[in-house]
C-alpha cells in the first residue's frame, strides 16, 4: 500500500505515475499469493499428519485428505505457489528498484539531490 499512498502524495503523471501503479498492483497480487499459499501450506500440512497415521479430529479433513492423490496433489500446488510468491516478491522489488534508480520519482518529484 505504500506504492499507493506515495502515488497519491505526490500526485505523479506519466511513467512515474505508471512504475509506481505497476508495483502497487504487482504487490497486490503478491499478498493475495501468500495468503493462498498459506492456506494450502496449512491444509499439505494436516494432509501430512493424516497420511502419518494421525487425524485431525474434523471428519470431513481427514475424508477429503486421507487420499494418498490429495497429498501428493497438495505437495505440488505448494511448490508451484512458492516458486509464484518468489518472482512475484523479485517482481514487486524490481519495479519498486526501477522507480527509484532510474530517478523517475525524484524527476517526478522536483527532487535535485543532497545539498
Amino acid at each position: 500500500q505504500a506504492g499507493g499512498a506515495l502515488e497519491r502524495q505526490l500526485d505523479l503523471q506519466g511513467s512515474a505515475a505508471s512504475l509506481i501503479h505497476r508495483h502497487s498492483h504487482a504487490a497486490h497480487i503478491l499478498a493475495v499469493a501468500f495468503v493462498g499459499f498459506t492456506a494450502v501450506l496449512i491444509v499439505t500440512l494436516a494432509a501430512h499428519r493424516i497420511s502419518g497415521g494421525r487425524p485431525t479430529g474434523l471428519a470431513i479433513a481427514d475424508r477429503l485428505l486421507s487420499p494418498p492423490a490429495s497429498y501428493a496433489a497438495l505437495r505440488v500446488l505448494v511448490v508451484v505457489l512458492s516458486a509464484a510468491c518468489a518472482y512475484l516478491v523479485f517482481k514487486v522489488g524490481d519495479l519498486g528498484a526501477q522507480a527509484v534508480w532510474q530517478g523517475r520519482l525524484q524527476h517526478a518529484a522536483g527532487f535535485v539531490g543532497p545539498p
